[in-house]
């Protein structure tokens, strides 16, 4: 019984073995971890060997001793942590700091690198990081790093060439400074760089596998592309580039050329905010395409294309990949010219799943199969949101979005979204009533396998959503459960 009750009532995290309280206190910043050695006497020393330190700086802590203000943190770290710890090697050690001296973040860096850490992550969060980057230590790097450092992030940090030296495989810079422009990555696989500071990075990588670049940074392979901001980055060796992610980056016909020849295994693309100067691509071996508000139209050639996502860029795809399963597109509020349109569908014929936004009414009328047109008979879930929106009248709308639906003979779901009126017209079609009179001489179109009509409105929509039933319904040809779903935005992802 009593050793039933000390099992109910006892300290049983302190049986456990010290592995795993080292696990358990290293999801802790050490500021609390260090507190535990008040919870038993299996505690006191516990927090001393763990082998993960994390120095996240709380909120600005000072306490007056001896008529001086003494940093609190600071002192914790210097005269307490970092003195008694004893752990022989580190498998993390994370700083993240605002406003501590230089000198005693020198201490603590030299601390942490003379521990061989796998895992390395020092970010200075100080508010005015141009004047106020941190420095490192002047040491021997290659020394400790060899043959353990897997992964390294650094934001706010001055560097030099030294600091790269190691077996790394993840390496992320932010709003960092590097002193050699020219890099060596040897093992590097996944490289983030984000809002560095340099007017040129020379980075070689041969074992690059994905790589992301954001904000004042601009991608060009092979030094090739000019920049509209001051950061170009020449990337030599990547024949094994696997991803690629740019954001606000200037990219010329050059940039297309490198992509092809350069990058043969390139699977994963995407494209944010860039200002596009070509008009045709090759991505021979892309699954993934990702174009996010990008300037310019572009003919995309991708035989291997799974994945397709537009928003308010216009594209064709040449060459049509019978791998396309999904397909996300959102053309800009200056739409292309019908044909435009109509070519830019006809290309997704072999697409399961179907996003579109903001088509006109005659892009996806489907007249007749004469006119080469392709049936989507693989397309099983297709979803619409602000297309007929042109001026079209109330028949030609739903004629257009029952031609579709009957060109999908194995659809099984359709979603509408805010479709079918544009704000200028609604109170043109009520003030003349002719909504109602015009649900009247609806058609029904051929929609055998479909199940589920799922309408979406905006709030304040209510009012014309009794025509817009029955009209889907006189479309349809059939009663389809429909049901309403009220929201207050439209979902981009």
């Amino acid at each position: 019984m009593q050793k039933v009750a000390r099992l109910a009532g006892g300290d049983r995290l302190s049986t456990l073995p010290e592995d795993l309280l080292h696990a358990i206190l290293s999801l802790l910043p050490a500021w609390e971890a260090v507190q535990t050695c008040v919870l038993a006497k299996r505690w006191r020393d516990i927090w001393r060997s763990m082998p993960c330190l994390h120095l996240d700086e709380p909120l600005h802590l000072e306490e007056r001793r001896h008529g001086r203000i003494v940093p609190v943190f600071e002192d914790f770290a210097s005269n307490l942590l970092l003195l008694l710890h004893n752990a022989p090697a580190l498998d993390s050690f994370r700083l993240v700091v605002t406003s501590p001296s230089d000198r005693a973040l020198q201490r603590w860096i030299r601390y942490a690198v003379m521990r061989r850490p796998a895992v390395l992550e020092i970010q200075n969060r100080h508010p005015w990081l141009q004047t106020h980057q941190l420095v490192l230590p002047a040491m021997d790097y290659s020394r400790y790093f060899a043959g353990r450092l897997r992964r390294m992030r650094l934001c706010g940090v001055r560097i030099d060439g030294r600091f790269f030296r190691g077996v790394m495989e993840d390496l992320e810079l932010e709003r960092c400074s590097v002193e050699n422009p020219k890099i060596t990555l040897q093992t590097v696989k996944n490289l983030t760089i984000r809002d560095c500071e340099n007017d040129l990075l020379v980075i070689t990588a041969p074992a690059l596998v994905s790589l992301s670049c954001q904000g004042r940074n601009t991608i060009s392979l092979r030094q090739t592309a000019a920049s509209r901001v001051k950061a170009p980055i020449c990337y030599r060796f990547i024949n094994r580039l696997r991803k690629l992610r740019l954001r606000d980056v200037r990219l010329d016909g050059r940039f297309a050329a490198s992509l092809q020849s350069s990058c043969p295994v390139l699977e994963d693309l995407e494209l944010r905010l860039c200002q596009i100067e070509f008009s045709k691509i090759a991505l021979p071996a892309v699954t993934h395409l990702t174009i996010y508000f990008c300037e310019n139209d572009l003919l995309v050639v991708a035989p291997a294309l799974m994945f397709l996502s537009c928003h308010d860029n216009t594209i064709l795809l040449q060459a049509t990949a019978a791998s396309l399963v999904k397909a996300y597109i959102s053309l800009p509020a200056a739409s292309a010219k019908t044909d435009i349109q109509r070519e830019l569908l006809a290309s997704l014929f072999n697409v399961t799943s179907l996003y579109l936004s903001d088509f006109d009414t005659m892009a996806m009328f489907v007249d007749e199969p004469a006119y080469g047109f392709p049936v989507f008979r693989n397309l099983k879930n297709l979803s619409i949101e602000r297309c007929f929106s042109d001026w079209s009248d109330w028949t030609g709308k739903f004629t257009a979005l029952g031609s579709f639906v009957q060109n999908a003979p194995n659809l099984k779901k359709l979603s509408l979204c805010n479709c079918a009126f544009s704000e200028w017209e609604e109170n043109k079609i009520y003030e003349t009533s002719t909504a109602a009179a015009q649900n009247q001489e609806l058609s029904p179109f051929h929609c055998e396998n479909l199940e589920t009509v799922e309408i979406k409105y905006y709030y304040g929509g209510d009012l014309r959503m009794a025509d817009v039933l029955e009209g889907i319904r006189r479309t349809l040809g059939k009663p389809i459960v429909l049901t309403k779903m009220p929201i207050n935005y439209i979902d981009m992802n």
